[in-house]
């Protein structure tokens, strides 16, 4: 009977350090993911910056064209 609790009880903390074992990886884990999300923000506000000057390049390609265009138009 004393044998049976003593067994018992050393499972149940086994147990216990296991899930503890899995609380930590889960922790570290979820860390690693904050880290990611952080690095990610950070750069996402820089690669607004990119596209903004993409379009911005866009369209003075485009307004390049249409005055060339007209240029044409008033040689004739």
């Amino acid at each position: 009977m004393i044998g049976n609790i003593v067994s018992e009880i050393c499972n149940t903390g086994q147990t216990i350090t296991r899930s503890k074992a899995a609380v930590n990886a889960l922790n570290h884990h979820i860390a690693r993911i904050r880290h990611t999300l952080q690095v990610v923000q950070a750069y996402q506000g820089h690669f607004e910056s990119i596209k903004q000057e993409s379009d911005a390049a866009d369209i003075m390609t485009k307004l390049v064209a249409d005055i060339d265009l007209i240029i044409e138009r008033w040689k004739e």
